[in-house]
């Protein structure tokens, strides 16, 4: 049973990198077109 909610548990980290991850990235993209105007 522990290891099935540490996979669990693991498996929202990842989501939650990877939408952060995502965000940092639309932000970096919208401040080199502001740049670059």
């Amino acid at each position: 049973m522990p290891i099935q909610s540490n996979i669990l548990g693991s498996k929202k980290v990842g989501e939650l990198a990877d939408e952060s991850c995502y965000e940092i990235e639309e932000e970096l993209k919208e401040q080199l077109e502001e740049y670059l105007e």
